[in-house]
């Protein structure tokens, strides 16, 4: 789990530096998605829906290096409100692939009868969702902008804490990462 662990910390949070139209990802979403398909692989005997996610994280992989390479030469802003498409897009994507995760790892705590936190990660995963839409929607409503990007940092948080403590419940029961 601590790969998923690192994969989503680098799918979940973004931190650029910005020169012009040049925009330079600190935490590359595709170096995450490489890693969460590693994680995932590593936990797919454990529940189904970690080998669901394999193969999305591979397309992804791609997808966000492709975007990545155009941030960084400044091609990317010439796509405007496209772009905007395609990078809601890749967050739609990235609700599924958390959504998976979840749900495998409550059905890790209902094969194992363990508790992983499931319902707390579930809960935490709903409300990242709605604060990240929010985020996208206050795009167009400036005065929403400042809200729903804190909001939406500050869930993203919350549910890797969450997925944090969980990770910490499964080596504390399987005595893996």
């Amino acid at each position: 789990m601590g790969k998923l662990l690192l994969g989503l910390l680098l799918g979940l949070l973004d931190f650029n530096i910005t020169v012009g139209n040049c925009v330079l990802g600190l935490l590359p979403d595709f170096v995450g998605y490489h890693i969460i398909r590693q994680g995932a692989e590593e936990l797919e005997d454990k529940s189904s829906y970690f080998k669901m996610i394999q193969p999305i994280a591979k397309v992804m992989f791609i997808v966000t290096a492709v975007r990545y390479a155009l941030n960084a030469l400044g091609l990317y802003a010439i796509l405007g409100f496209v772009g905007t498409l395609i990078d809601f897009a890749i967050l739609l994507v990235m609700f599924i692939v958390t959504y998976r995760i979840v749900q495998g790892v409550e059905e890790i705590e209902k094969t194992y009868k363990i508790s992983l936190v499931g319902d707390i990660m579930r809960q935490a995963w709903w409300i990242r969702t709605v604060c990240a839409v929010v985020a996208y929607v206050a795009l167009f409503i400036p005065d929403l902008l400042m809200i729903g990007v804190w909001a939406s940092i500050l869930s993203s948080v919350w549910f890797l804490i969450v997925f944090l403590q969980s990770k910490r419940l499964y080596v504390e029961k399987f005595g893996e990462e």
